[in-house]
Formats: structure tokens, sequence, C-alpha cells
């Protein structure tokens, strides 16, 4: 069905009703209330966060992977060749090696 096919028979059976054509009255009334739709959908807030702090996450963001990308490989050493700075001093050798033996003797007296 077209548009006017579907007026038309409205008109004849407005006319056999004996009363006025009531499209009109539905058209207003269908147009006001978009119109106040339109009016609540432009009252909405933005559910965003503002435009700078996008700015800035996404500049951050970037930083991070041109700084990624500029890092070179040798750079990054696998744990297992880094060195270890904690056990560098003989000091700390000599304590490990006296805290060993307490335990030992610890051990050996429970038994």
């Amino acid at each position: 069905m077209n548009k006017d096919h579907i007026e038309e028979k409205l008109a004849t059976l407005c006319k056999a009703l004996n009363e006025g054509d009531p499209t009109p009255a539905w058209k207003t009334d269908i147009l006001s209330r978009a119109m106040k739709d339109s009016h609540l959908a432009e009252t909405k807030h933005r559910m965003l966060p503002p435009r700078w702090l996008m700015a800035s996450w996404g500049s951050a963001w970037a930083a991070a992977f041109v700084l990624n990308l500029m890092v070179p490989e040798a750079a990054i050493l696998p744990p297992s060749t880094q060195p270890v700075t904690a056990f560098a001093s003989s000091e700390t050798h000599e304590t490990l090696f006296a805290y060993q033996c307490q335990l030992t003797l610890n051990l050996d007296s429970l038994e």
C-alpha cells in the first residue's frame, strides 16, 4: 500500500462515519511528541570523559608506544643474564655461609 491509497481509504471511512477527518489531529499529535522527544534528546549529558582528558590519554599511549619502539633489543636482558648485585660483596657470601652452618647445626641437634 502506498501513502495515497491509505489516505483515500481513510477519507472514505471518515465520510461513512459522518465525522471529520482525524488525520490532521493525529499528525499534529505525532509531530508534537516527536518535538518533545527531540528536546529531551538534546538535554542528555555526555557520558564520555572530557576531550582534554581523552587527548592526554591518547598522547600518553602514543609516547609509550614510540618509546617502546625506540628501546634497542640489546638493552632488554633476559632475567638469567642480568647481573646480580645483591650477592656481589664477600660479606654477603660469608653471612649466607654462617646462616647455612647454623641451620645445619640446628638440624643435627634435633636428631
